[in-house]
């Protein structure tokens, strides 16, 4: 982007407001010296805004469907694996506890400590499938958040756009100014899938 040209893109609503902060400063500034304020205004070029909304757009991408579907079947049929597990450990448990009054107190020590290295194995595979799930989703959203942003910033170029607002920071906005659909469509064809590389068994 050429140096005479502002772009901002304005991530969360804490832009606007650090700029409604610090009006009362700026207006003593102005009163104090008038000149530079006006060589400022001078300078910068007419306001042209646009609104997006990142994760409508993020959501109803073909991308993100496609990715959606291959990680919620991993992770289910990972559940359904975990899930027999756990109904195999309260066996063990009520069998344990079944066992309690039968075995000598140093049997019984021994039984329980490895049903608990069981209890402890199952949770640490829990912890690890949930971060393997963590990881897909993020790896999948990081071409797509790349994309979006690329969009975004080859149309304010192109269309002199000086200000960009998270539709979730405007309290009033006109629909005129929304490049959703601009946005979505362009994802969409330029970036239908994203791969998605499950772990392996």
């Amino acid at each position: 982007m050429s140096h005479n040209k502002f772009f901002t893109v304005a991530i969360t609503g804490m832009i606007v407001l650090g700029a409604t902060y610090s009006l009362p400063a700026l207006a003593q500034n102005a009163a104090k010296d008038p000149a530079p304020q006006a060589q400022a205004a001078q300078a910068m070029p007419p306001l042209n805004i646009r609104i997006v909304n990142i994760d409508a757009i993020r959501g109803q991408s073909k991308a993100f469907a496609a990715a959606r579907e291959k990680i919620t079947t991993y992770a289910e049929t990972s559940n359904q694996a975990l899930q027999k597990e756990d109904t195999a450990l309260r066996d063990a448990n009520a069998e344990l506890n079944r066992k309690r009054t039968l075995l000598a107190p140093e049997a019984f020590a021994e039984e329980r400590k490895k049903f608990e290295q069981r209890v402890a194995d199952f949770q640490r595979k829990t912890q690890e499938q949930q971060k393997a799930i963590n990881k897909l989703q993020l790896d999948a959203m990081g071409p797509i958040n790349e994309k979006i942003v690329q969009i975004i910033s080859q149309y304010a170029e192109a269309n002199n756009v000086t200000l960009i607002l998270p539709s979730q920071s405007v309290l009033l906005r006109a629909d005129a100014y929304a490049i959703d659909a601009y946005v979505l469509e362009r994802l969409n064809k330029e970036l239908p899938s994203v791969t998605v590389s499950l772990p392996k068994k």
